[in-house]
């Protein structure tokens, strides 16, 4: 299983790559959404994205939106991840097909409970 990390900040990828070390996922990376988009929709093997909100060239809702449209029949699970913390957004993301929505700055237990919660159970340990 491939976990899909999508944000225009390499550091918050190595930091969200440093929370994942401990388990079984393949770690990919996205610098924006489109790159994350083209990415999934080659890969099927990629069953989790943690997708950033605010990115050039294409937004994190945009792609969410894109990710569904083509893959909205699948076990693919989408949390986003992001500064945007007003209602509104929140609803928005979940609204267009997001499981889970996470608020930056975050730890390493909050990240592993939200992809719990988006999967539906244990994470699978290395």
């Amino acid at each position: 299983m491939k976990v899909l990390i999508v944000d225009d900040s390499s550091m918050v990828r190595m930091k969200i790559r440093s929370h994942l070390k401990d388990f079984d996922f393949g770690l990919e990376d996205a610098e924006n959404g489109r790159v994350a988009v083209d990415k999934v929709l080659a890969d099927p093997e990629i069953k989790v994205v943690l997708l950033d909100w605010n990115m050039p060239e294409m937004d994190g809702h945009e792609a969410l939106l894109e990710m569904r449209r083509h893959r909205d029949n699948d076990d693919l699970k989408i949390v986003m991840q992001t500064t945007e913390n007003e209602m509104m957004q929140v609803l928005k993301a979940l609204n267009a097909g997001a499981d889970e929505y996470l608020m930056k700055p975050f730890d390493e237990q909050m990240l592993v409970d939200k992809l719990m919660l988006a999967m539906g159970g244990e994470l699978p340990v290395k």
